[in-house]
């Protein structure tokens, strides 16, 4: 019972602590995204000009897929912090 509830105490603590590292690396990611379309944006007309758009969709489109995968696990850890939650008071 009791032994039972501590597990479950204690891998929240460390699904709490995994989701703060997916968030800061995930951090980085949306910084650097952002700061691409910054220095995109109000350049727009060279950018059209040069025919540089796929060489800034490809840069953009791996930022975003880093993201992706951050937020797909900690969507899945997060996931499994209520199934924990809402499954121990039966489980006791």
């Amino acid at each position: 019972g009791w032994g039972f509830v501590a597990l479950v105490m204690g891998s929240q603590y460390f699904f709490g602590w995994r989701i703060i590292l997916l968030k800061k690396k995930n951090a980085a990611n949306i910084q650097a995204r952002s700061s691409i379309f910054q220095e995109l944006l109000p350049a727009m007309k060279l950018v059209k000009y040069y025919a540089w758009e796929q060489h800034f969709e490809k840069e953009v489109a791996s930022i975003r897929k880093q993201e992706r995968k951050n937020q797909w696990w900690v969507s899945q850890i997060k996931t499994t912090q209520i199934v924990m939650v809402f499954g121990t008071p039966p489980a006791v």
